[in-house]
């Protein structure tokens, strides 16, 4: 089959396409992706996925004219790249610039799909949900959010397969021991300064810790030195690829509550703080309170967090006993098993 995957150039929604793309690819698919990609395009091209560029902005009402613009010539553009591919099955992963991908296809009579990856549909996505043929999405409570006949629940596509690698192993390649408790500290692709900085405060109020923190390029020169002071066991990167190792070894995860992070979190049975971004429509609140409700996580609202709130966090989810398997318990029926999986199959059933 031929799949065309379009998408935006976030890593909400990259990763996302991106496993899934490789699930495809391994199955024996030609796969394609299309859209608004910026820095992401080197990575997919990386990856062996031929790419197409669109130019496609954000909506709003000051914009609106440019935006039309850009929407019409996008559109332009999609019947050319949809015609000299003729895909049997194209699926959107969000960002406006999936839509006219979307429309395009579907005018053509062409199989479409979107994927929504958050608790809380996107605008893209509830708009091309009015005519695409299915829906997949991540969380069980999203269904609502849309015509029910039309959805798939798959789960979100992640990094979820353990190393088969001693955890001891692991921890001493990062430069750590067997002997503290591990804190794994994520703030999103891009990084988190504020989070950062309260973390780091933190840390003498912690106890026998030890950290791996992804701070995110901008902020990595100056932590590392930091931390090279503070004392304590670490590994400091911009971003952690591949992160499952991190994931395998720790004991708490602090960050953000992107879709792919909360469901990593679950995959790995991880108890976590989670302080979601609050630019984001309240996409991440949502997420966050999947795991919140199931008694794996506290969530801090960045408004309100401060240095003691999240010492006081670390402390409660730190005494509650959640080990892995504890987690994973508290959790069934609130995700899917193996989502990649799941997507790649809905999505090569829609082929007529």
């Amino acid at each position: 089959m031929k799949i065309v995957l379009a998408t935006g150039g976030s890593g909400g929604h990259i990763f996302p396409a991106l496993k899934t793309a490789e699930q495809l690819k391994r199955e024996g698919h030609e796969v394609f992706f299309v859209g608004a990609l910026s820095s992401a395009e080197e990575r997919l091209r990386h990856s062996g996925f031929k790419c197409f560029m669109l130019e496609v902005q954000g909506y709003s009402l000051k914009s609106l004219p440019h935006f039309v613009v850009l929407m019409l010539k996008a559109i332009s553009e999609s019947k050319k790249i949809i015609r000299s591919l003729n895909p049997d099955v194209v699926v959107g992963f969000g960002s406006y610039s999936s839509f006219p991908v979307l429309f395009v296809a579907n005018m053509a009579g062409i199989p479409t799909m979107i994927h929504e990856q958050n608790v809380i549909p996107g605008k893209a996505n509830r708009l091309s949900a009015r005519f695409v043929n299915q829906i997949a999405v991540s969380f069980d409570e999203t269904r609502k959010a849309f015509p029910n006949r039309k959805v798939v629940w798959t789960g979100c596509p992640c990094h979820g397969d353990r190393p088969n690698v001693p955890k001891e192993n692991i921890l001493k390649s990062f430069g750590l021991h067997d002997n503290r408790l591990t804190i794994l500290v994520l703030g999103g692709s891009q990084g988190s300064r504020y989070l950062n900085e309260v973390f780091f405060e933190s840390i003498p109020y912690l106890g026998n810790i030890q950290a791996i923190h992804a701070t995110g390029k901008s902020d990595e020169p100056s932590y590392a030195q930091k931390y090279s002071s503070s004392g304590i066991p670490h590994h400091v990167c911009a971003f952690l690829d591949p992160i499952e190792q991190a994931y395998a070894v720790a004991d708490v995860v602090i960050g953000r509550a992107g879709a792919a992070t909360v469901c990593e979190l679950a995959a790995f049975g991880l108890a976590s703080v989670l302080i979601p971004y609050p630019f984001a429509h309240s996409h991440q609140a949502a997420n966050a309170r999947i795991l919140e409700n199931a008694g794996v996580a506290v969530v801090i609202d960045q408004k309100e967090m401060n240095r003691q709130k999240l010492i006081d966090a670390v402390k409660r989810i730190t005494t509650e006993g959640l080990t892995p398997a504890a987690v994973h318990k508290r959790l069934e029926g609130f995700f899917i098993k193996n989502p990649t999986e799941q997507l790649a199959k809905a999505i090569v059933s829609m082929k007529p």
